[in-house]
């Protein structure tokens, strides 16, 4: 007698006798992973604000960006440019131009919780997409001021860019106003290659 495998058994059982009805459907024994979603179409400017496009240096690569905005070279890091925004958008933005492989501890680190200096941690923004990542985040500090951060990645031709608001510490997970997170997000959600 040839011996079945057991799945092939138990449904062999099932459809004969009770009555010869339809064999039973076959169950999937795995989840298929779910799929990245594709690269959502650029946010819409905030409330007030009328964007130009800029192309980033030598870059090929533009951001849309707050008219009065400047892009210069970040005197220290020749893979990073430094954009300052008009008070209207309340917050500079950095960008960073990297070769592929930064970007899962990247989008690790934009999630991080700052720790127990801050409350109210919420992770308002978490979408990875086919070609990076967007993350925004809220927060308190101890004093109660609210602060935002985004972290966006983009992967462009040969390159990963990163975009984030900066603090005059260039860490953008220091923080920002809460009034400058939906400007910096619009900024950097334009991202996109020329």
């Amino acid at each position: 007698m040839q011996k079945l495998p057991a799945a092939a058994l138990l449904i062999a059982t099932l459809t004969s006798g009770c009555g010869g009805g339809a064999p039973a459907p076959a169950v999937a024994s795995a989840t298929p992973a779910p799929a990245p979603s594709p690269a959502p179409t650029p946010a819409p400017p905030p409330v007030g604000h009328d964007f130009v496009a800029m192309k980033l240096g030598d870059w090929p690569v533009e951001l849309r960006l707050p008219p009065g905005s400047t892009i210069e070279p970040d005197p220290d890091e020749s893979v990073r440019l430094n954009i300052t925004t008009p008070a209207t958008c309340g917050e500079n933005i950095r960008v960073d131009r990297l070769r592929p492989g930064e970007m899962e501890g990247a989008y690790r680190g934009a999630k991080r919780d700052p720790g127990e200096l801050t409350k109210n941690y919420v992770l308002q923004l978490d979408r990875r997409t086919d070609d990076g990542f967007e993350v925004k985040v809220s927060y308190d500090k101890p004093n109660g001021e609210t602060l935002g951060v985004v972290e966006l990645a983009r992967k462009i031709g040969d390159y990963e860019y990163f975009c984030g608001g900066t603090t005059t510490y260039g860490d953008s997970f220091m923080g920002m106003p809460a009034r400058a997170v939906d400007c910096v997000y619009a900024a950097c959600a334009s991202l996109r290659g020329l």
